[in-house]
């Protein structure tokens, strides 16, 4: 079993549209806009399903090839946390379907946390159901058995109180096939209410390289805080690209 690095070959991409009953509501013209073009860039690669509860959102979208439409309720767009994680087996893909609680509770998210098994039964997808609450962004994975995390999100009291951090590294080293999980203790950035997401942190970008977000400017308030974490990547063995 192996987890799937990011940029491996996919056959199609889930996208969640907003909608007038989301916090998406008052910009909801310029969000979906933005979303043409995310679509257009996609199409021409992959098949791209949108999912959405309002269908007369999907009427802009009708002019591209290459694209679904699935009618669900939604309470937001953000399905690279709460949609599937897929690993590699020697039977094919299988999928698991991780509880979501909405970061901790900051948010609605019983449609979201349900939407994994109506996609499943559409798509006929080998669906796991795992009693644990895991957002794909608080997980990066480099296609060969290493994982990167951190521990403010996945060791938070707003998420698994009951597992302990070697319950949680049991669990994901069975599901994901890993050989290594390296734990960030450091890394914020503002506004982020994920409670530090690695996705928003650093990233594989090869099975060996690491791109990170850095910060030179002693006087930003994110200074102190990349600067550590960016000691922590210096000892992980992997080759590092600072981002600005």
């Amino acid at each position: 079993m192996r987890a799937y690095a990011e940029w491996e070959e996919q056959e199609l991409l889930f996208l969640s549209l907003p909608h007038s009953k989301s916090d998406w509501e008052p910009y909801l013209e310029d969000i979906l806009a933005g979303y043409e073009e995310l679509v257009a860039a996609i199409t021409p690669f992959e098949k791209v399903v949108l999912i959405c509860p309002d269908e007369a959102n999907f009427t802009r979208f009708k002019k591209f090839k290459n694209v679904e439409f699935v009618k669900l309720e939604t309470d937001d767009t953000w399905i690279r946390d709460y949609g599937m994680i897929d690993v590699c087996t020697k039977d094919g893909i299988k999928s698991y379907d991780f509880k979501f609680n909405a970061w901790g509770g900051k948010f609605k998210s019983s449609k979201d946390d349900a939407i994994n098994l109506e996609l499943a039964k559409i798509y006929k997808t080998k669906l796991e159901s795992v009693d644990m609450i895991l957002e794909g962004g608080s997980v990066e994975f480099n296609g060969d058995g290493v994982l990167l995390t951190t521990s403010k999100c996945l060791l938070n009291e707003n998420r698994n109180k009951a597992l302990s951090k070697e319950q949680i590294e049991e669990k994901l080293k069975n599901l994901f096939g890993l050989k290594r999980i390296i734990w960030l203790e450091n890394g914020f950035i503002k506004g982020d209410d994920t409670d530090s997401h690695i996705d928003t942190l650093a990233r594989f970008i090869t099975p060996d390289t690491i791109a990170y977000a850095a910060c030179e400017d002693e006087s930003d308030e994110h200074f102190d805080e990349l600067k550590k974490m960016e000691d922590e990547l210096k000892k992980t063995g992997f080759k590092l690209l600072a981002l600005p």
